[in-house]
């Protein structure tokens, strides 16, 4: 009782020694309103990044390729033509589901989605949206003329779109070689590749020939970046650093593009396919760093359509030489791009299974 006498008494005096704020009363604070508890399909959709925009177009790259393999092996064709119609059948289900998700992202959770964009190591990955659309023109040709330019007029165009806004964004705002990031290469690069590529048969030659030499200017420019920022500071982090094999896709896709607008397979078309070949054998030399399986998920699908790109690649070359050498080469590319395409489903089930395939952060 003495001691709470004591305190009492020289009360001012150790409020002041202690510094102590008086408390907030509950007219300060108002009315206290609970946390929001998300469930677990809003906990998802907030945490979903971008990269799910590009998960088709690893099965949208093999359907086109056993299509090539179909167009090869003609006394065989309806059997390579029924994989291809089950790759892009499923090409086609993944592009509404994911869009269909990021859809209600951008409707729930639109400041996530803004932060995406307005980050310049992840706002290149919307060009995806646009590709997609030039992959369903390739997808539906053979199906319906009239959906295939449809598709390809709204997707080359905001593919088109997208790369000049992109282009210009690095040249207005200050950038450093710590911002340059594999997507980069998506949406100026490969993005108008396969613009030209697909519409060499809706359009005039000219036009897919401009498309063609903006994708290579950006492509000179980019390639130069992404050695020189990994030189300066090391390899990128795990998590994206599987896309690195957009470098191959970029190289495969200036190949087959050029050979298409060509009319023929000449020494430039084979030196874009030997910088494919040697950035294959880099980047495998490097796999340790580049997919690791501590990141196993949603980071791996970056390598779905290189893989799909680079076979391509190796097929119009094997056209071209015909040795069993890459003839060998080319089946084994197939082969490969095939089933790494339907394991990463697979790796896609686990992950989401373990509670990993979306990032913590």
């Amino acid at each position: 009782m003495v001691l709470y006498a004591v305190i009492d008494e020289h009360h001012d005096e150790v409020d002041q020694h202690l510094d102590i704020e008086e408390a907030p009363t509950f007219e300060d604070v108002g009315e206290v309103k609970p946390p929001v508890v998300m469930n677990a399909y809003d906990a998802f959709l907030c945490k979903m990044p971008n990269t799910v925009l590009t998960f088709a177009l690893g099965m949208t790259g093999v359907a086109s390729l056993w299509r090539s393999v179909a167009r090869r092996l003609p006394n065989t064709y309806a059997i390579w033509w029924n994989i291809s119609n089950f790759f892009a059948v499923l090409a086609i289900l993944i592009i509404v589901l994911v869009n269909f998700a990021y859809v209600m992202k951008i409707i729930k959770f639109f400041p996530a989605v803004k932060a995406e964009f307005d980050n310049p190591g992840t706002f290149n990955t919307f060009a995806a949206a646009f590709l997609n659309l030039v992959l369903l023109a390739s997808i539906f040709a053979p199906w319906s003329p009239l959906f295939s330019q449809t598709f390809w007029y709204f997707g080359a165009l905001g593919c088109f779109s997208f790369a000049l806004y992109a282009m210009g964004r690095w040249l207005e705002k200050p950038y450093t070689l710590s911002d340059v990031s594999p997507p980069h290469l998506l949406s100026s690069v490969v993005a108008l590749f396969l613009s030209a590529l697909y519409g060499s048969v809706i359009v005039p030659a000219e036009v897919c020939w401009f498309l063609y030499s903006g994708a290579f200017l950006a492509y000179c420019i980019l390639m130069t970046m992404h050695f020189l920022r990994m030189m300066q500071f090391g390899m990128y982090n795990p998590k994206i650093a599987p896309g690195l094999w957009i470098l191959v896709a970029a190289s495969s896709v200036a190949s087959v593009t050029y050979v298409q607008l060509n009319g023929a397979y000449d020494g430039f078309a084979r030196g874009c396919f030997m910088v494919s070949l040697f950035l294959c054998c880099l980047l495998l030399r490097l796999s340790r760093l580049i997919l690791p399986l501590s990141s196993a998920g949603i980071s791996w699908f970056p390598t779905s359509f290189p893989a799909a790109a680079f076979a391509q690649a190796c097929l119009k070359y094997e056209a071209f030489v015909g040795t069993s050498l890459t003839r060998t080469l080319a089946f084994v590319a197939v082969g490969w791009a095939t089933f790494w395409n339907v394991a990463l489903l697979f790796i896609a089930a686990w992950s989401i299974k373990k509670g990993r395939f979306l990032p913590k952060n």
